[in-house]
């Protein structure tokens, strides 16, 4: 994108600069400093006895990983203005908002400290659904998806492929499927799988139990797959890709909760073995908007073979409590549940649209 500057004798045409492999490298590193340390604060949050209060060295980790992203972002808008660039062209294609994001974040700080001190800390949920929380997560959502914005850039004017490519926007939008499952963990497999291995809970809490058995491995499916089916609509998805998003995620929530969950370490084994399979399903028959049948397939598979990975997995391990009809049935809803992502995303030419008048 270029803009024109006139001025009384001249006009002067600026482009915004090129994002170089050590720009994205320096936002990547820095971003895995920043998930990491909200990681680990919400570790921090879920042992016993803590004291609760803002400055604490897990808020320091998280708060110094976005100082990081943030000197990033803003150490090159500073130099590319030195250099004679304007200001809203100074930052590489993508990363505008970005840097908004930076913002954001920056004024959802102080105001985090403000609201502990009006209202008290968050207990339990309360801190996914904090207001303040809420701002920060705003913010952080839009300096991740920095290198995904930047590669839909790059795309308009030549097709990317494989992961030399595609890594910092498919590492980027790994952070935020991480990020989502953070803020959603309330409705993740490893939060309350004693409901569903334990028989004396499962029978107090009856179709409570059945409820949140069910959501916790709905909602993630659906994330999963709206993120990847926005992928598959710019790009053909590398080999590696499942094992990335879900890898990475699943890892980082069983490690939060770890005081409760970690007796459930193989089952984490089982979905680095599932999502293997399906990017051999990916890397054998490369699923993309090009080859439609196949993405329907692969759409299916993904949700319904990592359900049956996980409740399978507790049944020969903790000892699932639910029979066959649940684990079975469950597995094809959430299979099904990415099929019909994919025909919203990608509706067959059958299917008549609305014209303009």
């Amino acid at each position: 994108m270029a803009v024109t500057n006139v001025t009384a004798g001249s006009a002067q045409t600026y482009s915004r600069p090129q994002a170089s492999g050590w720009f994205e490298a320096a936002l990547i590193i820095t971003m895995t400093w920043f998930v990491g340390g909200m990681f680990l604060d919400g570790w921090a949050h879920n042992q016993p006895n803590l004291v609760d209060t803002f400055f604490t060295p897990w808020h320091g980790v998280l708060y110094s990983g976005y100082v990081a992203v943030a000197a990033v972002l803003g150490g090159t808008l500073l130099r590319n203005m030195l250099r004679g660039q304007p200001l809203r062209q100074a930052l590489p294609q993508g990363y505008g908002l970005a840097f908004v994001g930076i913002i954001i974040f920056a004024c959802g700080a102080p105001l985090d400290l403000t609201w502990h001190q009006l209202f008290g800390f968050e207990e339990s949920v309360e801190a996914l659904l904090s207001p303040s929380h809420l701002l920060l997560a705003c913010g952080a959502i839009l300096f991740l998806t920095g290198p995904l914005r930047a590669a839909w850039a790059r795309s308009s004017v030549r097709q990317l492929r494989g992961w030399r490519a595609l890594a910092p926007a498919l590492l980027g939008s790994a952070y935020l499927f991480a990020l989502l499952e953070f803020f959603t963990i309330y409705v993740s497999p490893y939060t309350w799988p004693q409901l569903l291995t334990n028989r004396q809970t499962y029978q107090r809490y009856g179709l409570l139990a059945d409820i949140q058995g069910i959501t916790s491995i709905l909602v993630p499916m659906l994330v999963l797959m709206l993120i990847l089916t926005l992928l598959a609509r710019s790009w053909e998805l590398p080999a590696g890709s499942v094992t990335l998003f879900w890898g990475l995620a699943s890892t980082l929530v069983l490690l939060e909760r770890w005081r409760s969950a970690h007796a459930f370490w193989p089952t984490q084994a089982a979905f680095f073995g599932a999502t293997l399979l399906l990017d051999g399903f990916i890397w054998r028959l490369r699923p993309s908007l090009h080859r439609l049948r196949v993405w329907r397939w692969f759409s299916f598979c993904t949700p319904a073979l990592l359900t049956l990975t996980f409740l399978l997995s507790l049944r020969m391990t903790a000892g699932l409590v639910w029979s066959i009809h649940m684990w079975l049935g469950l597995s094809l809803i959430c299979g099904s549940m990415g099929w019909l992502i994919s025909l919203v995303a990608f509706p067959p030419a059958s299917i008549p649209t609305m014209r303009s008048e």
